[in-house]
This record gives structure tokens, sequence and C-alpha cells, in this order.
């Protein structure tokens, strides 16, 4: 007697769980989806790295010149007395074609220059204050010095300022471009050499020497030579 044949069980599937009908698994893999799901995520390009945000640039300011300070000069004249200097320094002063060095010294005494005895004054010499100026006795000013004195400027005696040396006792403010000033002393014996520039608040020691073409802006010792290295060869033309 045969025993009938128990019925085959059928498996309890969890939701979540089905296979798609026609993505097989193969025996110990993953499912043809998955697979294809990893093999994209390996030939897919690098995300792109995130650009930071550009940081914020505070603009450079620019100095307004109409809100300029005026400057307050103590030293100031009435403006017809600086108008009358102007005609008479060009007559009598820079005139090249006027050869008297004494009546150069006479011209400047006469706008309140302190002037000493044997001053050489050569042609071209532009002063643009007589009254903040003092030299000492036998000074030489050579030919084109140029001297903007908004204030002092003393010279002791026996000095020399060769042919286009521009002394000056005036700047500006960085901040707001107000013109600053302070004075200009050379003592006894000191030579600044052809176009130099000394600059404001500068004093140059006594019987020191400033090279040529130099740019003075800090005090020069007595007895020192003042001045950049000279200039070298540097390599070849051809």
């Amino acid at each position: 007697m045969t025993s009938p044949e128990a019925p085959t069980p059928v498996p309890t599937v969890r939701p979540g769980t089905e296979l798609v009908p026609d993505m097989p698994t193969q025996p110990g893999g993953l499912d043809r989806r998955a697979r294809i799901a990893r093999a994209s995520a390996a030939t897919a390009a690098p995300p792109r790295p995130t650009t930071p945000p550009a940081p914020a640039v505070t603009p450079v300011p620019v100095v307004d010149l109409n809100e300029v300070p005026p400057f307050d000069d103590p030293r100031a004249r009435p403006a017809w007395r600086v108008v009358l200097w102007w005609v008479v320094q060009r007559l009598l002063v820079t005139n090249s074609l006027q050869p008297s060095s004494a009546l150069r010294a006479r011209a400047l005494r006469a706008f309140g220059a302190e002037i000493g005895a044997d001053v050489i004054i050569r042609p071209r010499v532009r002063i643009r204050f007589p009254w903040n100026l003092t030299v000492g006795d036998r000074c030489w000013l050579g030919e084109g010095v140029w001297i903007s004195n908004r204030d002092r400027v003393v010279l002791g005696s026996d000095v020399v300022l060769s042919q286009e040396t521009f002394v000056t006792t005036g700047s500006h403010d960085r901040r707001h471009m107000g013109v600053v000033t302070s004075p200009v002393v050379v003592e006894d014996g000191a030579w600044v050499t052809t176009r130099c520039i000394v600059l404001r608040g500068v004093r140059v020691g006594r019987s020191a020497i400033v090279t040529p073409n130099t740019v003075v802006d800090r005090d020069v010792p007595p007895g020192a030579v003042y001045g950049a290295p000279r200039a070298s060869v540097i390599g070849e033309r051809f």
C-alpha cells in the first residue's frame, strides 16, 4: 500500500525581497541589477570639488583731493609780497643773463633772507620764500639750485649746494594729502653735490659730503660721506 506523497512546501517570501523575473540570480553571485549598479558606480567620474566662495575684497580707498585740509602757514606773507618776490626773482635771481652774485644776495635780503658775507649765488637759483632762508658766510649756491622752503632752511658757513640740487621742507600726509613741513639744516662745511634731493626734517652734519644723485631722507653724521653704492657692470651687451 503506497502512502500518498507529501505536498511540496511553498517558500515564504518576505515583502521587498522578491526577485525580478527577467534578472535571474547567478549561483553565488549578485543579481543582474546589482551588478549593473556596482559597475556604474566604479566607472562614474569622481565628484568635482566644491569651489569655496571668493573672499570679499575691500576696495582700496582713494583720497578725495577736494577734501584735503588747508595748510595753515605760520610764515605766510601777504599775497602782494609773494607776487612781488616772484617778479624780482625772475628778473634778478633766476635770470641767467644777470651776472652779479652780489645783486642776487641783495635781492634776497630785501625780502627777508639772512645772507652772510662773501656768498656766491649762481644763475638760475630758485628760492620759494626768502623770508624762510638763512645762509652763513662764504656759502656757494650752484647753478640751478632750488630751495622750496615752506619751512626754515638754514645753511651754516662754508656750505656748498652744487648744481641742480633740490632742497624741500614740505610734503603731503599719506592719509589725507594735507601739507606737512619740517625745517632743513645743513651744518658748517658740508657739501651737497650735484643733483641731490634733500627732504624735509633732515640735518646734514658738519663737513659731511653727499655724493651726486643721492636722496637724503635721514640725518647725515658729521664728517660722513653719504650716498648710494656706485653703479657696476652687471652683464655683457653682446
